[in-house]
């Protein structure tokens, strides 16, 4: 109990009060303990209570009525307080109230408060520092509204540029794709390209002066990154082996291993063409997705979506080229949401590539 007035006593609303006025208004609430991912309060609830945070961190989230998604509007930490605009209006909840940790609170009833209040005006001051919490609250909300707009100017831009660089990519592809007849063309012809689109990417991410580190060309767990691309990639590799026996059981007269004699081209790939691939597909469309969606599974839908760019790349080539292209784009999604460093997904990729396309010979 005496930790919990000791906490209590802090908070910024009582800010000029005397111990006996602190401990008047203590003894109006009542204390209660909340689980991670409860929630507090709920968006239209009448508003009774204003509370005092002793322990723990909440989130305030709004419903969007139109996707249904709770929006992050603020984090609550120790020594701040929620529900005080009911103080002031006694209406409905405005917005949700949610626990992110285990957390402690101390509840005061606003008509107990209030006639607290009217029975000695020096509580009143506790009002006045309860309207200057609110103002904080709605500057705060007003610097989240524009950081909203400047997300939505970012990714409509992005938009914009990715269409652009496949609509380009797609038509410069076209008008080349005779040469492809020689897998010795292959290279010379995918390597500008490939390499046009990681520049254009690269100028976006600079444009909005973004680090470096979003779009994982980054120092930062480099070791467990390059471990994950080795040892993840390993059963991968056993996979498309047996995917190559299957094929053989259907069609006996293909060999088991295809080597590609182009090792000089297998080189160029896996030193210049992998890594600029993995800077467009990985660093810039799906770091860019995660940073901006705001839907349901954020990672999930960023994967997907920026394979399924990428791998429209190759539909110029063959429908089948780029559905090969699309599965193990998944997992080196997977691999890169987990470190957001290229290094373990290029090695992975690097490794894919060697083994199906010059070694097992799909």
């Amino acid at each position: 109990m005496f930790d919990s007035y000791q906490k209590f006593k802090q908070n910024s609303i009582f800010l000029g009060c005397k111990e006996e006025e602190i401990r008047a208004v203590y003894s109006l609430g009542h204390e209660s303990s909340i689980h991670k991912d409860d929630y507090l309060i709920r968006e239209g609830e009448q508003a009774k209570e204003i509370y005092l945070v002793l322990e723990g961190q909440l989130e305030i989230t709004k419903r969007d009525a139109q996707t249904q998604l709770d929006l992050h509007i603020a984090t609550l930490n120790v020594n701040d307080i929620v529900g005080e605009l009911g103080v002031l209006d006694r209406g409905p909840r405005s917005a949700s109230v949610r626990a992110l940790t285990e957390g402690r609170l101390i509840a005061i009833p606003f008509d107990q408060l209030q006639s607290l209040a009217e029975k000695n005006l020096t509580f009143s001051k506790i009002f006045l520092h309860i309207t200057r919490k609110v103002a904080e609250r709605l500057r705060s909300s007003t610097e989240t509204t524009v950081s909203t707009l400047k997300t939505r100017i970012i990714l409509s831009t992005f938009l914009v540029e990715i269409i652009a660089i496949l609509c380009i990519f797609s038509f410069l592809l076209a008008s080349v794709k005779q040469l492809f007849k020689s897998e010795a063309y292959t290279i010379y012809v995918t390597l500008p390209l490939t390499l046009f689109v990681a520049i254009v990417g690269l100028i976006f991410v600079r444009q909005f002066q973004f680090p470096l580190s979003q779009v994982g060309i980054t120092t930062n767990r480099w070791k467990q990154a390059v471990y994950e691309g080795i040892i993840f990639t390993v059963p991968v590799l056993f996979l498309i082996l047996m995917a190559k026996f299957v094929c053989i059981l259907f069609l006996p007269a293909m060999p088991l291993f295809k080597i590609n004699p182009h090792f000089s081209l297998t080189v160029v790939y896996v030193l210049l063409v992998v890594p600029l691939q993995e800077v467009i597909a990985r660093g810039i469309i799906q770091g860019s997705l995660e940073q901006f969606l705001s839907v349901k599974y954020q990672k999930l839908t960023s994967i997907v979506m920026a394979d399924l760019m990428f791998s429209s790349f190759h539909v110029i080539l063959s429908l089948f080229f780029g559905v090969i292209v699309f599965l193990p784009g998944l997992y080196f999604g997977w691999l890169y949401s987990r470190t957001h460093n290229l290094m373990g997904v290029w090695i992975a990729h690097a490794l894919v590539g060697i083994w199906g396309v010059n070694i097992v010979g799909f």
